[in-house]
């Protein structure tokens, strides 16, 4: 039986109850000074019920946004252990319709983790992404080195992710669906790197 999002979530909630996983602040920080804005906006796409873009970076205010396809579900279940996320409300937005939702150019730091290979479409997030994107901001997605291929593309994990030829590439199943991103969007510069088992993706646009 394959498993659905919330029961992965009870499994999370036992594992993860005393824990709050942040993001990769190095990385973060780097992408803020580049803003040389004191005050940052930031996206968290597909957060899950702990969400990872951490609260406080020093010297920057930010105010952070978060969305997740099944916030509803997360909500009840936060309720029903007694759990309180910071107060902060998740709001229930598939990755694909981020740009309906909130419009262009209004964030500095878009973040997604272990997020997008669990979408229906990856690459039509991504294209809404860089709407989204601030010019002076940064996409910053982190996942696992081609997750689909890893878990035999079991439940969600549709989809790899992965670099040849420094590009990043993403990749579905037999690859019947191959996509360079870098040359799909060149308004953006890429860069992409393996950090242990996970691929890094910096955005930014030209």
């Amino acid at each position: 039986m394959i498993p659905t999002p919330v029961s992965r979530y009870r499994w999370t909630y036992h594992h993860l109850k005393f824990s709050c996983v942040r993001f990769n602040l190095l990385t973060a920080h780097k992408e803020l000074k580049k803003t040389k804005k004191k005050k940052i906006r930031l996206l968290d796409v597909g957060c899950g019920p702990f969400p990872k873009s951490g609260l406080y970076v020093n010297d920057y205010k930010i105010e952070r946004t978060l969305i997740d396809p099944i916030a509803d579900k997360y909500h009840s279940l936060l309720f029903e252990n007694n759990v309180n996320i910071y107060s902060q409300k998740i709001i229930n937005c598939e990755a694909e319709n981020v740009k309906q939702q909130f419009g262009d150019n209004l964030f500095e730091i878009i973040y997604s983790k272990n997020a997008l290979d669990h979408t229906y479409n990856p690459i039509q997030a991504i294209s809404n992404f860089i709407d989204l994107l601030t010019e002076d901001g940064a996409i910053i997605l982190e996942h696992y080195i081609n997750e689909g291929q890893y878990t035999n593309y079991y439940g969600l994990h549709q989809w790899n992710f992965h670099i040849e030829n420094g590009h990043f590439y993403i990749s579905s199943q037999g690859r019947h669906i191959v996509q360079n991103i870098n040359t799909l969007f060149p308004i953006v510069d890429i860069d992409s790197y393996y950090e242990e088992n996970k691929i890094i993706n910096i955005i930014r646009k030209l």
